[in-house]
């Protein structure tokens, strides 16, 4: 849901720069191409840390609930 709004955003912000100035389009190309990376890299790290949570084991150590909320916190206003 992250990259999806993240891509209409920076879709959004390209329309309208665009609207003012059209010879910043191929400028301006590099911010969806951003957000789409950007997006991926945080599916990614997402799958990463839910394959590592495990679900049998007796106790959910707070270095482990530090490390996934920071990588949550890092990846969420980008």
């Amino acid at each position: 849901m992250g990259v999806t709004y993240r891509i209409a955003e920076s879709n959004g912000r390209v329309a309208l720069i665009v609207a003012v100035r059209s010879e910043l389009v191929k400028k301006l190309i590099i911010l969806v191409v951003t957000a789409s990376i950007l997006g991926i890299y945080e599916l990614i790290i997402a799958f990463i840390i839910s394959t590592r949570i495990n679900l049998k084991a007796k106790s959910y150590y707070i270095f482990h609930s530090a490390v996934h909320i920071s990588f949550g916190l890092a990846l969420w206003p980008y």
